[in-house]
């Protein structure tokens, strides 16, 4: 999962984001993209519900959340 953040999100509002994802026993990484932030969630965590989703989602400075489908993707190598 990654919440991508607002183009003029504050490095304390990260903070706060990642703060929040640690709430929910995930760990984070920031990601540095051209001219925009994303926090990534990383290692093995329990999956969200829909209400820390929306809670994730209702932070200021979310502009939103990029969910894989599967939380475990394989990768296979084409033949």
């Amino acid at each position: 999962m990654i919440l991508l953040l607002r183009a003029d999100a504050s490095a304390a509002e990260a903070r706060a984001v990642e703060a929040a994802l640690a709430r929910a026993g995930a760990s984070s990484r920031r990601v540095r993209g051209p001219g925009r932030l994303a926090v990534e969630v990383v290692g093995p965590h329990a999956p969200f519900d829909e209400t820390t989703r929306a809670r994730l989602a209702a932070l200021d400075a979310v502009e939103s959340i990029l969910a894989a489908d599967d939380p475990n993707p394989r990768v296979s190598a084409a033949r």
